[in-house]
């Protein structure tokens, strides 16, 4: 009579044939290769060339070594928002000679270029980059209002409420 714990030594034929089971082959698969994406290729490009010194392009034998391939990594940039100050210009000319006398309008000037909101600071790309922000970006105006005086602008949460409000005024106009 064979034990329970001693099945360990039992040959195949003692177990009743349990040690013999069929094997199933399992077909291989492929795996996806690993590693980064590659980056768009829609996004411009700048070369950056780590050469060697015109010195070590010589061989100790004298001859000139030539180029017989290039190893290219690739790093994604990001540049920050840039802030500029837009100034519009507008010469005012008079005539030296009459200075006036025979016209109505003695000093002539360009006109006013028409703007979203007349006498604001703001320009079309801010006003763009503002409401993107809150209403796509659920950037929160405290929150944009700290992150201009970050970078040394100030600008006032209340303009940007005031912005919003008027460029939706004007655009159910």
């Amino acid at each position: 009579m064979s034990s329970l714990f001693d099945e360990a030594e039992l040959t195949d034929q003692e177990q009743g044939g349990r040690l013999s089971e069929p094997t199933i082959q399992v077909a291989a698969h492929r795996r996806a290769k690993r590693g980064r994406k590659p980056l768009p290729a829609r996004l411009p490009r700048e070369d950056v060339v780590h050469d060697i010194p015109e010195e070590q392009k010589v061989c100790s034998c004298g001859a000139r070594r030539v180029c017989i391939r290039q190893e290219t990594r690739e790093q994604l940039e990001i540049i920050p928002a840039q802030i500029k100050v837009i100034r519009h210009i507008r010469p005012k000319y008079a005539c030296k000679s009459c200075e006036g006398i025979d016209s109505d309008q003695a000093v002539k000037i360009a006109p006013v270029p028409p703007q979203i909101l007349p006498k604001s600071i703001a320009t079309p790309g801010l006003l763009a980059y503002i409401l993107v922000s809150k209403f796509c970006n659920a950037i929160p105006f405290y929150r944009q209002e700290k992150l201009f005086r970050r970078i040394g602008i100030e600008l006032s949460r209340v303009d940007f409420c005031h912005w919003a409000i008027e460029v939706a005024r004007r655009r159910t106009r």
